[in-house]
């Protein structure tokens, strides 16, 4: 994954409509990119609110939070 997939993935993730599935690909996704997520960190804690992709997202924002 190339960073410059960052600001793609973070848009990705917030697309109106966006199944859970492709969220969580995403999240997914910024996860394996690890420290250099972090400029999508508000993109990540936006997708807290959707039932299917949440828990994915508490997962990822820990665990970029924590390679800091």
């Amino acid at each position: 994954i190339r960073l410059g997939a960052v600001p793609a993935l973070a848009a990705a993730c917030q697309l109106a409509g966006q199944s859970g599935a492709v969220v969580r690909a995403c999240l997914y996704a910024l996860g394996a990119i690890g420290k250099a997520a972090a400029p999508a960190l508000p993109a990540i804690r936006a997708t807290l609110s959707i039932p299917s992709a949440g828990w994915v997202a508490e997962k990822i924002i820990r665990d970029i939070e924590k390679a800091k």
